[in-house]
């Protein structure tokens, strides 16, 4: 893990919001979450637009929520 991003994780996991496990693939798996989330909203038709936008937005909020600590 390196970078800005690698800190930001480790830091999460050290306040502990998240969990101590994957670590070092918590932040390839962001950015491969939210790049596909970027590349549907682009490759979609202008009027399916919102509606991928709410479902992207829906299915990363409840990934991020699985993935807190408790």
């Amino acid at each position: 893990m390196r970078g800005c991003s690698a800190w930001t994780a480790r830091a999460l996991v050290d306040a502990g919001y998240l969990a101590d496990r994957a670590v070092g693939s918590l932040v390839r798996f962001s950015f491969w979450m939210l790049g596909g989330a970027g590349l549907a909203l682009a490759e979609a038709p202008e009027a399916d637009q919102p509606r991928l936008r709410e479902e992207w937005r829906y299915l990363i909020h409840q990934t991020i929520s699985g993935l807190r600590a408790g």
